[in-house]
């Protein structure tokens, strides 16, 4: 009666194991789709500000500082064009149509996010490569009016960066004009470590050893708890 208790006991382990596999391992996996968020220095009501034709700006794109003071040297982050101005409106270059976006009518932050992700899946090009020094600051002068989308190349010791969408220029809030010097804090991330980062993933059979693993244990004690209860029936009998 014993060996049956703890035959039982030694099964809801195992189920218990078996239904926490899936969470331990979506605790290890990186998200693969884009975290986008927009950050920049503006605060006013319309998040992309139409600028005078033929005016030229700047980005500048500052790192910020890591819990564990990883190096922001040599970060490499791309810049590219994806509207211009044109009859004071933004007109999407014929190059990122498909994402199907009208950055005219965007008033918050969220449809900004929006239009963010769809343009950073169309994508492709590099208008300009830019390299951040050790401060983590990287500037690109003489841009023409319009919206560029930042993301990262080549992110050395860093963590994972965040595209962003900005415009040039943006309205500061503060002083209720228009700034043509815009400057682009990107959201960070650390990168989270994977113990199955060895292994090649193909389709998704993350988990897979995992759950190979409790099998087999499972099998194993199973076994071993019925030759345990045979052994005991046969020594009751003699």
């Amino acid at each position: 009666m014993r060996l049956k208790k703890r035959f039982l006991f030694i099964l809801m382990i195992l189920l218990v194991l078996l239904v926490s596999v899936p969470v331990f391992a979506s605790d290890k996996r990186i998200d693969s789709e884009t975290d986008a968020t927009v950050q920049s220095r503006n605060t006013g009501e319309k998040v992309l500000a139409v600028g005078e034709e033929g005016k030229m700006g700047s980005i500048t794109i500052k790192l910020q500082d890591t819990s564990d003071s990883l190096s922001k040297k040599d970060v490499s982050l791309a810049l590219v064009q994806v509207a211009e101005v044109d009859g004071g409106e933004f007109k999407v270059k014929d190059t990122y149509e498909a994402a199907d976006v009208d950055l005219n009518h965007i008033q918050s932050a969220n449809e900004l996010e929006n239009a963010l992700s769809k343009l950073s899946k169309v994508v492709k090009e590099k208008d300009r490569i830019l390299i951040t020094d050790e401060n983590g600051v990287a500037k690109a002068d003489h841009l023409p009016v319009g919206v560029y989308l930042i993301y990262a190349i080549d992110i050395k010791e860093y963590e994972n960066i965040s595209p962003s969408l900005v415009s040039v220029p943006t309205f500061d809030s503060e002083s209720g004009q228009m700034d043509y010097d815009i400057e682009v804090l990107p959201k960070h991330t650390p990168i989270l470590q994977q113990e199955s980062r060895s292994f090649p993933k193909t389709g998704d059979n993350s988990g897979f050893f995992e759950y190979l693993l409790l099998g087999i244990t499972f099998l194993v004690l199973v076994c071993t708890a019925v030759v345990i209860m045979k052994l005991s029936e046969k020594k009751k009998r003699g």
